[in-house]
């Protein structure tokens, strides 16, 4: 997690923006990695005809992560180059690091789901993004800390984050040198083709496919743009932008644990629908937010969004590895990684060409100035509250109904607020 934030935080926004990017090469910066996610497919395929994946797995992140070096120093090493040919270089390279990344996610998801017990599965899950978080909110904070106190140019800033990013990166794929790993239930001798296609001919599988590829996509069009909207269009410092990002990590950490131990005992399917019906009210708040008042909205609208972004994260995980076979996991892992990553990506680039497109047009409705951005926000609302409509229509027939969920969680709050001053003394003593 302190890798990803070296290379995809704020300062990473700012760095593209200054050496000349646009709204449609962050569309393409955005929407390429989602679309190499299609390789997961590849991925799984010689996953499931290994015995051993740690090897795999190693090599092409590790790859992955130092791919990035030389996007960080491409325009200090060569400052007088046409941006024609080292902006288009760049944004290959930052595919290529995802493409790498994907050929070898699907041997570490099906190597973990061998190691973590099914009874404590989604706890775990919850668990693990606590920690995850917990330090990419660590991390931002002391790129905000540098952002602040130092202030050095970022084109110098961008790479010092990159080269430390990459080299905590790396460290982190030699870790995994010393995990056990269990030896693979192989795919045999199955013809590739009767493999790859398996997760669609599943039926809860299916229905899980679907609503999760249309959902990424609503969301993904107008959350790629958030960063640079609120950089380029309200114009707030990339200290502030860097600090209110950083509650996004605060909500994740704090709910989803909680959402682990619900998802135990309910079931996937109703946190999805309780989470995927507060996801429009993010693209709708884009939409009106102002530059007065985005540095106090932002911070507590990112916390709970964060939040449902966290349910979302650990029912998709948690129902892709339990209703997987085990012997062709690793390409439902694929399936669901792959497609929600094509329709992530083409809605990204789509969302790009079209501020491109609209790139000056401005209007006045309602006392509220609109331009491309917001037309996209709104769009990408309405949208969310369709694709609701797909998120009920997913099959787990063992899960609770969604309200039961709900009654659940208020139960749960009533509980912990009453308990909460001798919970408090207790933690004091």
């Amino acid at each position: 997690m302190a890798y990803a934030t070296g290379v995809s935080s704020a300062p990473t926004t700012e760095f593209f923006r200054h050496i000349g990017a646009g709204e449609f090469e962050f569309g393409l910066l955005g929407g390429l990695p989602l679309v190499m996610i299609s390789l997961q497919f590849a991925g799984a395929i010689a996953a499931g005809r290994l015995r051993r994946r740690k090897k795999l797995f190693m090599v092409s992140h590790i790859a992955s992560r130092l791919a990035y070096l030389p996007i960080a120093f491409i325009p200090l090493l060569f400052p007088g180059a046409r941006l024609a040919f080292t902006l288009p270089l760049m944004i290959g390279l930052v595919a290529l690091s995802s493409a790498m990344t994907n050929l070898g996610s699907p041997s570490w998801f099906s190597w973990m789901a061998d190691l973590i017990p099914r009874r404590v599965l989604n706890h775990y899950w919850g668990v693990r993004q606590r920690w995850m978080f917990a330090v990419w909110t660590a991390a931002s904070l002391i790129i905000t800390f540098l952002t602040l106190a130092w202030g050095p140019p970022v084109t110098v800033l961008f790479p010092v984050l990159v080269t430390v990013a990459v080299a905590l990166g790396v460290m982190d794929i030699l870790l995994f040198a010393k995990v056990k790993e269990p030896e693979n239930l192989t795919t045999g001798s199955r013809e590739s083709l009767d493999v790859l296609i398996e997760p669609f001919r599943h039926r809860e599988y299916r229905s899980f496919l679907i609503a999760s590829a249309a959902e990424t996509a609503a969301i993904m069009m107008a959350a790629s743009f958030m960063q640079i909207y609120v950089l380029k269009e309200l114009g707030l410092p990339l200290w502030q932008v860097t600090l209110i990002w950083c509650m996004y990590g605060v909500g994740n950490a704090i709910a989803s644990p909680m959402w682990g131990r619900l998802a135990d005992r309910h079931g996937h399917k109703p946190i999805m629908v309780v989470c995927m019906a507060f996801k429009p009210i993010a693209a709708a708040v884009f939409a009106v937010i102002t530059k007065e008042s985005a540095l106090w909205v932002l911070p507590v609208f990112f916390l709970l969004d964060s939040s449902w972004n966290a349910g979302i994260s650990v029912a998709r995980n948690g129902y892709m590895l339990k209703i997987a076979p085990r012997e062709n996991r690793s390409m439902f892992v694929a399936a669901i990684t792959g497609i929600t990553g094509i329709t992530a990506g083409l809605a990204t680039i789509a969302g790009g060409w079209f501020l491109k497109t609209a790139h000056g047009l401005t209007f006045a409705l309602v006392g509220h100035d609109w331009s491309g951005y917001q037309i996209l926000f709104l769009s990408s609302a309405l949208l969310r509250v369709l694709c609701l409509f797909l998120t009920v229509s997913v099959r787990e027939p063992k899960s609770s109904p969604p309200v039961h969920l709900v009654q659940d969680m208020a139960d749960m709050l009533t509980s912990r607020l009453a308990k909460f001053p001798v919970g408090f003394y207790r933690r004091w003593r």
